[in-house]
């Protein structure tokens, strides 16, 4: 009685143990029922990708990563092993791409299928590659377009300066200029000044020519006058001599 519980016990710890292994593969998405074979790829590095990612063949999925391990390589290569449903035979010279799944981080394997003949076998070599992450590329994208804004930045930068210096530049040339022009005016007004005066004295000079013109002929009428005067006034007292005698 005692032996039946115990084996009653084992069954139940057997059955639970294989419907948690099988419960684990269903929800990782594989089906062992199926066949399937096993390839393996090498890549420098994986982007996060684990175990139970899955596999597609433009956007149908056949296959599962099964396992991951460093290669005793010295580069440390990461060797990944890809389960693969036979009923979808891929040439051997396909190519095992690890893409991005979205935004969210989530990894998985794209198959590139190539043009050979002969189709992948169980413990085959598949090639491998790494595609840009959505993230990545947007930023590779934006990367050019921050460049050549850096480029229109300093250009416009360069601009600016050579502007202020030309304005700078003009600004001393128009103060230059102002100050010929003062300077300018400033002789015209002299040779003005100087032209004006000398017309003034030569004005001058004539009254002065002129005033003793008059000064002479009045002195010459006051001596003829005079002269006049000493006629009658002689003329007088010869005139009252000769009554007297």
């Amino acid at each position: 009685m005692k032996l039946r519980k115990e084996f009653i016990i084992g069954l139940v710890v057997i059955f639970i143990s294989v419907a948690m292994f099988y419960g684990i593969r269903f929800i990782q998405g594989s089906n062992l029922f199926l066949d399937s074979i096993k390839v393996h790829a090498s890549y420098p590095q994986i982007n996060n990708l684990q175990v139970g990612n899955p596999i597609y063949i433009n956007g149908l999925k056949v296959g599962l990563v099964t396992a991951t391990k460093i290669s005793h390589d010295k580069d440390a290569h990461i060797e990944v092993d890809l389960t693969l449903e036979t009923k979808y035979p891929i040439p051997k010279n396909s190519t095992a791409e690890i893409m991005e799944l979205g935004v969210m981080g989530g990894m998985g394997i794209d198959l590139l299928l190539g043009d050979a003949q002969e189709n992948l076998e169980d413990g085959d070599i598949i090639n491998a590659s790494i595609r840009m992450g959505m993230i990545d590329e947007i930023i590779d994208n934006a990367s050019p377009i921050a460049s050549k804004t850096e480029r229109l930045f300093n250009k416009l930068e360069s601009t600016i300066d050579e502007y202020s210096n030309f304005a700078k530049s003009l600004n001393g040339k128009l103060e230059e200029i102002e100050l010929k022009s003062t300077i300018h005016n400033i002789n015209e007004m002299v040779v003005s000044f100087k032209n004006a005066s000398e017309k003034a004295q030569t004005t001058m000079d004539k009254f002065t020519v002129v005033g003793d013109s008059l000064n002479k002929i009045e002195f010459q009428k006051v001596v003829a006058n005079f002269d006049e005067l000493l006629v009658s006034t002689k003329g007088l007292i010869e005139k009252i001599k000769t009554e007297d005698e």
